[in-house]
């Protein structure tokens, strides 16, 4: 995941491999003399050594599932009135980072047209929005 070139906007595919191995996994080592009547114990290891490779591919698709989700949330930003820096020569712009690679190609991928979808607002936010501008023509809400 944290190769040069990393792309996380695609569909997190790693959790068919995961739910595969969990599944596989769990059955073997519940009935390991159905699939290898010869060495049920054979069985069991192989079992046992399926769920930590599916937790790790598991843990691989929160990860893209996750970055996809937060494409629109920005991190909370708190700062006390008290400790912005004052200055008559310099605007605080807010704190900044280091701005490299890894973060023109993700520009480059979300500005692309398969990352259009993920940038556009879901149904509950479009149903809220819609919400507020019929809420603007009830003369009653108003009065509350």
């Amino acid at each position: 995941m944290d190769s040069p070139f990393d792309n996380r906007l695609r569909h997190p595919i790693e959790a068919a491999p995961a739910m595969a191995l969990a599944a596989a996994s769990v059955v073997l080592l519940a009935y390991p003399s159905t699939f290898s009547p010869l060495i049920p114990a054979m069985a069991k290891w192989i079992g046992a050594a399926g769920l930590p490779l599916a937790l790790w591919r598991g843990w691989q698709a929160l990860r893209v599932i996750r970055y996809r989700k937060q494409l629109t949330r920005l991190p909370t930003y708190r700062l006390r009135a008290s400790n912005l820096p004052w200055s008559r020569k310099r605007l605080f712009l807010g704190r900044g980072f280091q701005w490299g690679q890894r973060h023109v190609q993700r520009l480059v991928e979300v500005r692309s047209p398969q990352g259009q979808a993920l940038l556009e607002p879901g149904f509950l936010y479009r149903f809220a929005r819609s919400l507020e501008v019929q809420a603007e023509r009830w003369s009653w809400l108003g009065q509350l």
